[in-house]
């Protein structure tokens, strides 16, 4: 059975913000980890995985295995190890994406590679 479309178009006129960024499929690991940490710092947030940054372009997952490895290994380079709800995928623009949710509250506070990183506007900064 199909999931419903996702109507993401709202999310990406909004802006990118201290709760929402999106990726490409092809992030580099390390700025995925960094965002990821940064929300689990500040209030948490939302990522896409599948648009393209400046443009806001739906590009899609093109191959969707993979990429939900790649968001558990930029969990993994966290320290202490980042615990998320699994990542969805969802049906946008007829192509799918990946949402992945950071809660608000984690109880730790979480580094990379020895930086501790936050949200500031749509920057993620150490």
């Amino acid at each position: 059975m199909d999931s419903p479309e996702f109507d993401i178009y709202p999310l990406i006129a909004h802006g990118m913000g201290p709760d929402l960024h999106w990726f490409p499929e092809e992030v580099p690991l390390s700025e995925l980890a960094a965002t990821m940490v940064a929300m689990a710092n500040t209030a948490g947030g939302t990522l896409f995985l599948g648009i393209q940054p400046r443009s806001g372009q739906i590009q899609g997952v093109k191959d969707i295995p993979p990429a939900l490895d790649r968001v558990f290994q930029a969990c993994l380079m966290a320290d202490p190890t980042l615990v998320l709800p699994v990542p969805k995928v969802l049906n946008a623009a007829e192509t799918e994406v990946i949402q992945i949710m950071v809660p608000q509250g984690l109880p730790r506070v979480y580094s990379l590679e020895g930086r501790y990183y936050y949200r500031q506007g749509k920057q993620t900064s150490p």
